[in-house]
Protein backbone atom coordinates (compact mmCIF):
# COMPACT_ATOMS: atom_id res chain seq x y z
CA UNK A 1 0.00 0.00 0.00
CA UNK A 2 2.69 2.53 0.87
CA UNK A 3 4.15 1.90 -2.55
CA UNK A 4 0.53 2.55 -4.02
CA UNK A 5 0.56 5.86 -2.41
CA UNK A 6 4.26 6.76 -3.49
CA UNK A 7 3.20 5.99 -6.90
CA UNK A 8 -0.40 7.93 -6.59
CA UNK A 9 1.65 11.33 -5.39
CA UNK A 10 4.66 10.89 -7.52
CA UNK A 11 2.66 10.47 -10.68
CA UNK A 12 0.62 14.01 -9.23
CA UNK A 13 3.80 15.86 -8.54
CA UNK A 14 5.89 14.87 -12.34
CA UNK A 15 2.55 15.84 -13.87
CA UNK A 16 1.83 19.14 -12.04
CA UNK A 17 5.24 19.80 -12.80
CA UNK A 18 4.66 19.48 -16.39
CA UNK A 19 1.65 21.73 -16.21
CA UNK A 20 3.90 24.59 -14.08
CA UNK A 21 6.66 24.19 -16.80
CA UNK A 22 4.07 25.71 -19.59
CA UNK A 23 2.05 27.34 -17.38
CA UNK A 24 3.97 29.26 -14.48
CA UNK A 25 6.56 32.01 -16.09
CA UNK A 26 9.97 33.28 -14.65
CA UNK A 27 8.87 32.40 -10.78
CA UNK A 28 9.08 28.41 -11.94
CA UNK A 29 12.31 28.68 -11.10
CA UNK A 30 12.92 26.41 -14.61
CA UNK A 31 13.34 27.25 -18.73
CA UNK A 32 9.75 28.43 -19.50
CA UNK A 33 7.92 25.64 -22.25
CA UNK A 34 11.37 24.06 -21.67
CA UNK A 35 10.10 20.34 -21.84
CA UNK A 36 8.66 21.58 -25.47
CA UNK A 37 12.17 22.90 -26.37
CA UNK A 38 12.98 19.44 -25.17
CA UNK A 39 10.52 17.96 -27.09
CA UNK A 40 9.03 15.60 -23.51
CA UNK A 41 6.04 13.09 -24.44
CA UNK A 42 4.26 14.58 -21.63
CA UNK A 43 0.62 14.05 -20.49
CA UNK A 44 -0.35 16.84 -22.01
CA UNK A 45 1.52 16.26 -25.59
CA UNK A 46 -0.15 12.13 -25.35
CA UNK A 47 -3.31 14.30 -24.93
CA UNK A 48 -2.79 16.44 -27.63
CA UNK A 49 -2.21 13.95 -30.22
CA UNK A 50 -5.26 12.60 -29.73
CA UNK A 51 -7.24 15.33 -29.44
CA UNK A 52 -5.71 17.50 -32.47
CA UNK A 53 -6.79 17.74 -36.07
CA UNK A 54 -5.29 15.25 -38.40
CA UNK A 55 -3.36 18.43 -39.80
CA UNK A 56 -2.31 19.46 -36.57
CA UNK A 57 -1.28 15.99 -35.13
CA UNK A 58 0.72 15.66 -37.86
CA UNK A 59 2.28 19.34 -37.52
CA UNK A 60 2.97 18.28 -33.70
CA UNK A 61 4.87 14.87 -34.61
CA UNK A 62 6.87 17.11 -37.37
CA UNK A 63 8.03 19.49 -34.22
CA UNK A 64 8.59 16.60 -31.93
CA UNK A 65 10.90 14.62 -34.41
CA UNK A 66 13.44 17.57 -34.72
CA UNK A 67 16.17 18.03 -32.75
CA UNK A 68 15.96 20.53 -29.83
CA UNK A 69 18.10 23.08 -31.83
CA UNK A 70 15.76 23.00 -34.83
CA UNK A 71 12.69 23.68 -32.99
CA UNK A 72 11.98 27.64 -33.24
CA UNK A 73 10.66 29.85 -30.66
CA UNK A 74 7.53 30.11 -33.15
CA UNK A 75 6.77 26.61 -33.18
CA UNK A 76 7.30 26.34 -29.69
CA UNK A 77 4.08 28.47 -28.82
CA UNK A 78 2.57 27.18 -31.83
CA UNK A 79 2.80 23.79 -29.93
CA UNK A 80 1.97 25.43 -26.41
CA UNK A 81 -0.95 27.27 -27.84
CA UNK A 82 -2.15 23.84 -29.49
CA UNK A 83 -2.12 22.26 -26.09
CA UNK A 84 -4.05 24.88 -24.55
CA UNK A 85 -6.94 24.63 -27.60
CA UNK A 86 -6.96 20.40 -27.42
CA UNK A 87 -7.67 21.50 -23.69
CA UNK A 88 -4.65 19.28 -22.89
CA UNK A 89 -4.02 21.12 -19.89
CA UNK A 90 -7.31 21.35 -18.12
CA UNK A 91 -7.40 17.20 -19.08
CA UNK A 92 -3.94 17.38 -16.99
CA UNK A 93 -5.13 19.02 -14.02
CA UNK A 94 -8.20 16.73 -13.49
CA UNK A 95 -5.42 13.68 -13.61
CA UNK A 96 -3.17 15.06 -11.33
CA UNK A 97 -6.23 15.63 -9.60
CA UNK A 98 -7.32 12.41 -9.15
CA UNK A 99 -3.69 11.16 -8.61
CA UNK A 100 -3.95 13.14 -5.76
CA UNK A 101 -7.19 12.31 -4.23
CA UNK A 102 -6.36 8.52 -4.95
CA UNK A 103 -3.36 9.09 -2.31
CA UNK A 104 -5.79 10.23 -0.12
CA UNK A 105 -7.91 7.58 -0.16
CA UNK A 106 -4.69 5.16 0.12
CA UNK A 107 -3.22 7.19 2.58
CA UNK A 108 -6.71 6.41 4.75
CA UNK A 109 -6.59 2.69 3.75
CA UNK A 110 -2.65 2.65 5.04
CA UNK A 111 -3.11 4.38 8.33
CA UNK A 112 -6.62 4.39 9.60
CA UNK A 113 -5.50 3.60 13.33
CA UNK A 114 -1.89 5.48 13.54
CA UNK A 115 -2.23 8.08 16.40
CA UNK A 116 -1.61 11.48 14.94
CA UNK A 117 1.66 12.98 14.77
CA UNK A 118 4.16 15.38 13.07
CA UNK A 119 5.27 12.62 10.47
CA UNK A 120 1.99 11.33 9.73
CA UNK A 121 0.62 14.71 8.75
CA UNK A 122 2.86 15.51 6.58
CA UNK A 123 2.25 12.58 4.83
CA UNK A 124 -0.91 13.27 4.97
CA UNK A 125 -0.90 16.89 3.57
CA UNK A 126 1.20 15.79 0.64
CA UNK A 127 -0.62 15.07 -1.82
CA UNK A 128 -2.63 18.35 -1.53
CA UNK A 129 0.55 20.14 -1.15
CA UNK A 130 1.81 18.93 -4.62
CA UNK A 131 -1.11 20.14 -6.00
CA UNK A 132 -0.81 23.24 -4.77
CA UNK A 133 2.79 23.92 -5.41
CA UNK A 134 3.39 27.59 -6.30
CA UNK A 135 4.36 29.01 -9.78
Amino acid sequence: RLVRLGNFIGTAFQIQDDLLNLDSGASYGKEADGDLREGKRTLMIIHALAHASPADRQRLERFLALARDERSVDEIQWTHDLIVRCGSMEHARGVAAGMAGAALCEFERCFPDHAPGRDLSFLRAMPTWVLQRAH
